[in-house]
């Protein structure tokens, strides 16, 4: 509901991390049709990777992370493995050093006529973009950084 209503208002990278979020809240509930729900929201994110605004490693990572954690909970080791050699290749390349520290930025659009969405109580968790001219304000998304996810590996 909130992915479609992101989509809507062509907040593409919220609509991303809403996506990526109902599959965590899914992967957690394990009920008998979560995995298929996970799926589908997994095939829903996907749909936006070519999109600019919704490209971003950090997201990237969280949907192989889940992508990964639903092939071990189906006990399929192929996809797991496939999972795996993804989130390998995008620790051992060396250019996306700066790619997870920790926090992500991600698009709002802005909204002509609407009341600003940066204030002094909101300033710690949407950030304004560079001047007028910059049609998107950014929510600030706090991501595993690249030793926690390690870990979890």
């Amino acid at each position: 509901m909130t992915a479609a209503l992101a989509t809507q208002h062509g907040d593409v990278g919220i609509a991303v991390l809403c996506h990526v979020h109902e599959a965590l809240a899914h992967l957690k509930a394990m009920k008998p049709d979560g995995l298929v729900k996970v799926q589908a929201c997994l095939a829903q994110a996907a749909a936006y990777q070519l999109h600019p605004i919704a490209h971003s490693p950090a997201v990237a990572v969280l949907l192989d992370l889940v992508g990964l954690f639903c092939s071990v909970q189906q006990k399929n080791p192929a996809a797991a493995a496939q999972n795996m050699q993804r989130l390998t290749l995008f620790f051992n390349n060396g250019s996306n050093d700066g790619a997870l520290s920790g926090e992500t930025l991600v698009p709002i659009k802005r909204h002509a006529g609407m009341s600003p969405t940066v204030s002094a109580h909101t300033a710690t968790i949407i950030r304004s973009g560079q001047g007028a001219s910059d049609e998107f304000d950014y929510l600030v998304v706090t991501v595993p950084d690249r030793i926690e996810l390690r870990g979890l590996m």
